[in-house]
């Protein structure tokens, strides 16, 4: 039997999976351990605020 645990960081997400063999971090599509937090706000944006979403959508 496989388990999962799920950390959602100030910064980062991370996956690891516990098996007979130990812990294993899962990688993410871009072959990274750690996926980027983004928190979104339901407060109506600014044009400055669209910008810089879309920066950051370009990013990740």
């Amino acid at each position: 039997m496989s388990v999962i645990g799920i950390d959602f960081g100030t910064d980062g997400c991370y996956i690891a999976v516990a098996r007979q063999g130990g812990i294993e971090t899962i990688a993410n599509d871009y072959s990274l351990r750690s996926t980027p937090q983004l928190w979104l706000s339901t407060v109506p944006h600014t044009e400055e605020d669209s910008l810089v979403l879309s920066l950051l959508d370009l990013m990740l």
